[in-house]
């Protein structure tokens, strides 16, 4: 009897635990959800703390908002080393980067040599979000034709510019939750230029309509107006009609542009309309690329040596952008202040003409 007991005297105790447990999550959630709706808020319209309700009318999308974002983030790649040695040992830091010098210099940025002074920490390494730009460029190069080593040869390279490392952290889960925050704000950013062109498109409706009415206005039939210039009646009349049936066929246009657009109430609705729907608004594609080590671009049948390059590209709407990757890198690799002044010197003295 006693150890049936101590039994459910354990399994109550368990339940209790579970219990507990369960509603640390839901507050945690709950705070995590009510902070993220403030975000979304000061990021679209801040006068929409003005509306009985907000937060609620929010929180049914933002949470799985949330949870989309999460999910985009555990989609790149990395975190991939970025040093001197793993440019020459790893194809793609090497394909990402001209030389071991634009890498160190695309590490030391404002914002990772701010996150440093300001954050102090006792390990070497840092995560970071490294976003770059891929162009391809056709040019003439060397290349075998059949068994011929040929110097015009049509071929395609790969390079990568406009090098950004953000978000920094000094461990992989709160690169993770940076990146899913800044995912919301990228949501957010994109829901708001759809309502801003949305308020383009009516705009411009209002100033064609505009137009189209005072065109209308001086066309009128001829029959109620002195006719100085002898334009023909019949072409006058008909120019007249057709302008009637533009200015209908804008005022239908207009009308349907501002149905649900009206004021902050609908403004609100729309938002949460779009945030409701994240991968019509961002995303991620995931390409491969096969290059040598001269970045040159090689189809699977060439014989040349190559290297899978697996890429992961953000997406606005159905635009297709850069190339993400989680980075981690020693703090070594920063150009140091010492090494920058001996670059100025070295310019400066370069500079100088010589007598």
């Amino acid at each position: 009897m006693t150890g049936r007991l101590v039994d459910l005297w354990a399994g109550l105790r368990e339940a209790r635990a579970r219990r507990r447990a369960d509603e640390t999550w839901r507050r945690q959630d709950a705070r995590r959800v009510r902070a993220a709706v403030e975000r979304v808020v000061d990021r679209a319209n801040p006068q929409l703390r003005a509306l009985g309700g907000y937060r609620r009318r929010l929180e049914g999308v933002v949470r799985p908002a949330l949870d989309y974002c999460r999910s985009l983030a555990e989609t790149i790649p990395g975190p991939v080393v970025l040093d001197r040695r793993q440019w020459m040992a790893d194809p793609l830091v090497n394909a990402l980067f001209g030389s071991p010098q634009r890498l160190r210099s695309a590490l030391t940025n404002t914002t990772v040599c701010r996150f440093l002074k300001e954050m102090p920490s006792s390990t070497d390494d840092c995560y970071a979000l490294l976003l770059a730009t891929p162009t391809i460029r056709n040019q003439t190069g060397v290349g075998l034709i059949g068994s011929t080593l040929r110097r015009d040869v049509p071929q395609a390279t790969l390079s990568f510019s406009d090098h950004r490392v953000i978000l920094p952290s000094f461990d992989l889960a709160g690169l993770r939750a940076n990146i899913e925050r800044a995912g919301l704000d990228a949501l957010v950013g994109a829901a708001v230029a759809e309502l801003v062109e949305h308020e383009r498109r009516i705009a411009e409706l209002e100033d064609r309509l505009r137009i189209v009415r005072l065109k209308h206005r001086v066309t009128r039939a001829p029959d109620l107006d002195l006719d100085l210039v002898g334009e023909p009646a019949v072409a006058q009349h008909a120019e007249h009609l057709a302008l009637g049936e533009r200015i209908a066929d804008l005022e239908r246009q207009l009308g349907e542009a501002r149905r649900g657009f009206v004021g902050l109430d609908d403004y609100l609705s729309r938002l949460a309309e779009l945030l409701g729907d994240p991968a019509h608004l961002i995303g991620t594609t995931r390409e491969q690329v096969r290059v040598d080590r001269m970045n040159v671009i090689r189809r699977p049948n060439e014989p040349q040596q190559a290297a899978e390059l697996d890429l992961v590209r953000g997406r606005r709407g159905g635009k297709v952008g850069r190339v993400m990757l989680m980075v981690r890198f020693p703090r070594a690799e920063l150009i140091s202040e010492e090494e920058r002044s001996a670059a100025f010197d070295r310019y400066v003295n370069a500079s100088r003409p010589r007598h």
